[in-house]
């Protein structure tokens, strides 16, 4: 993991995007862990915290959620209520997270999709950001 957060670190500032508050972090099925936890580790605000269609990771605790809060300007989170991936259980635990992390700071999306990028909803949140 530390790799990863190296890693996105180094694209940011490859890309001189490091301390820009326009930033938005999204992270589509796996790459919701990696955005969930760049955003632990990165120091500076981001204008949205964009999770799509993936499992915030079990280590995430309230103390994390309180610092996600502080950092995203908007939280937002895209499940597909067709996902083939997504289980009732699945469901209950996401919630259950998103809770403890996001409160009610959290926007929650439910298109009508299988587990694909839901691009013309994200376009509708692009034009909102």
């Amino acid at each position: 993991m530390k790799n990863n957060l190296n890693y996105i670190d180094a694209v940011l500032e490859n890309e001189q995007l490091h301390n820009d508050p326009r930033l938005v972090l999204m992270g589509y099925s796996q790459g919701v862990s990696i955005a969930t936890r760049y955003l632990k580790h990165y120091s500076k605000e981001v204008k949205a915290l964009i999770l799509h269609s993936g499992s915030i990771p079990n280590e995430l605790n309230p103390t994390d959620g309180s610092i996600f809060k502080e950092k995203a300007k908007r939280i937002i989170h895209i499940s597909g209520t067709r996902d083939e991936y997504v289980t009732a259980q699945l469901i209950q635990n996401e919630n259950e997270k998103i809770e403890k992390l996001f409160g009610t700071k959290c926007e929650l999306h439910r298109p009508d999709i299988k587990h694909e990028v839901a691009t013309d909803l994200l376009i509708e949140i692009s034009k909102t950001l």
